[in-house]
């Protein structure tokens, strides 16, 4: 789809453009307080019914290094470390497909729902999600997390030294969607928004949208941009 409007409205149109095509982010549950945290490793930690109330309480954004800062040792801890959280949803929760969606750990990342291994990330400076909706059910769900900030020769960077502290340092959420739905590549909204032409009196505006069909029939949908 191609745009031709008047400078001016560039920046606006952009704005009103991201809103339009957003999923309705009130149904998304926001996963930042509560979490079981434990630095070392664990056995059998990823089961939905280990006992972890020994464990430390903590909230996202969080890192283990956060005190490692103030000692005279010149290292600070890198190795796996455990987070775990329950929540509850409902059926009508679970109409939805699920995501569950980080925007940032570090460094190396598995993800297990009930015990389910779910994904694994590698990289400490990206987004990444993933499609957990079979694994879920009414009731509790427990999702447990594995980090790892061990220095990995293959996974840049290497050399700053403040990049090797470990975490689940921003937000995480679950995303509800329907079952067709804008769908972006390696967590992206699977919205693109482009300027190719910019000048002074007008300026073009390119939009290119992903969506995902997970119903079990064609369907025909309608795209609507509105200004």
């Amino acid at each position: 789809m191609k745009f031709f409007k008047p400078l001016g409205f560039v920046i606006f149109f952009i704005l009103i453009s991201m809103a339009t095509f957003a999923q309705d982010a009130s149904k998304n549950m926001v996963l930042d307080t509560h979490w079981r945290f434990q630095y070392g490793r664990a056995e059998f930690a990823e089961t939905k019914n280990f006992n972890d109330t020994l464990w430390k309480t903590i909230n996202i954004p969080h890192t283990w290094n956060a005190k490692d800062v103030f000692n005279d040792d010149l290292t600070y801890a890198r190795g796996i470390a455990w987070c775990r959280k329950s929540i509850a949803l409902t059926l009508q929760q679970l109409s939805n497909k699920v995501s569950i969606y980080f925007e940032g750990a570090y460094q190396i990342t598995d993800v297990y729902i009930n015990g389910a291994f779910v994904g694994k990330h590698k990289g400490g400076y990206a987004a990444f999600s993933f499609d957990i909706t079979d694994k879920l059910q009414e009731g509790k769900n427990t999702i447990a997390v594995k980090v790892n900030n061990a220095q990995n020769p293959f996974i840049p960077p290497l050399s700053i030294d403040y990049a090797g502290y470990g975490g689940i340092y921003r937000p995480v959420t679950l995303i509800f969607r329907n079952a067709i739905s804008f769908n972006g590549e390696y967590a992206s909204s699977g919205i693109k928004i482009k300027t190719p032409q910019v000048s002074k009196d007008k300026a073009t505006v390119e939009i290119e949208a992903s969506v995902k069909n997970q119903t079990s029939k064609n369907q025909n949908i309608t795209l609507t941009v509105s200004l």
